[in-house]
């Protein structure tokens, strides 16, 4: 599991009723869900809430909730660590993302660099919320990323701003990147570490036991927990699509990157 439990999910006291009742309200439907890092987003009158089991932040601020949240409780209820029976309407989100499709946002990253797109997989977590300045930006990236409509030039003040054109999209363009260029790593039984492509998962062990005729017990094994793959999902049948899914026929963890 890439992200950690809490303690708190463990003993919630009674006072937090109200704010676990909350949580399970349709306007309290993600904007973005991960269940694999264990993060969401969620809308409000302050903007976005970008929400761990361990914090909640609009902007640079942390949610005025206190802790855990209620945005932090509907997170525990969705990855089913706490109970919880949560209504999920995208219709009742009070502030809704605008942009173009995944598809289209994929696109457009496809049609820049691989510099460029390694950039962005280093820095579109922090541009979907904050600007930077364009010295922080190789020259050559920008022109490019400009033109493919990714970042967007500000003058007053100057600046860089991620395009609002992949506003909706860009969670999920950002985990497509890590898939594509990421790297996770873990150390062997040798103590030897192992590089796999962020975001794969391996695959689970199964055993059944059947005994035959003759009195014999037959123990049948499934699965390789050395071999991971991407989640079924949006996100890996772009990769596929366009040839970027490294997990395609299963990954083995590497020395080397």
């Amino acid at each position: 599991m890439p992200y950690e439990i809490p303690h708190w999910v463990e003993s919630i006291p009674p006072s937090d009723k109200p704010k676990l009742d909350k949580a399970t309200k349709p306007d309290l439907t993600p904007l973005e869900f991960d269940a694999e890092a264990g993060y969401a987003e969620f809308s409000g009158r302050h903007g976005y809430y970008r929400t761990t089991l361990n914090s909640c932040y609009s902007g640079d601020k942390p949610c005025g909730g206190g802790y855990p949240c209620k945005h932090m409780y509907r997170l525990a209820m969705m990855l089913n660590l706490i109970p919880g029976e949560c209504k999920n309407d995208l219709t009742k989100i009070k502030y809704q993302r605008f942009g173009i499709s995944l598809d289209e946002a994929v696109a457009r990253v496809e049609s820049v660099s691989l510099d460029s797109q390694e950039f962005l997989l280093k820095n579109l977590a922090y541009l979907r919320n904050n600007p930077i300045e364009p010295k922080r930006v190789p020259s050559a990236v920008l022109s490019d990323l400009e033109g493919a409509r990714l970042l967007v030039r500000i003058d007053e003040p100057v600046e860089i701003r991620m395009h609002p054109d992949i506003d909706k999209s860009s969670y999920s363009l950002l985990v497509y990147l890590r898939r594509k260029l990421g790297w996770d790593c873990y150390y062997s039984v040798d103590m030897e570490q192992l590089y796999y492509p962020t975001g794969a998962q391996f695959e689970d062990v199964s055993f059944s036991i059947s005994v035959e005729d003759d009195g014999q017990v037959s123990v049948k094994c499934s699965g390789n927990p050395d071999v991971c793959h991407f989640p079924t999902d949006k996100i890996t049948q772009l990769l596929t699509a366009y040839g970027h899914n490294r997990c395609l026929n299963g990954f083995v963890p590497q020395p080397d990157k």
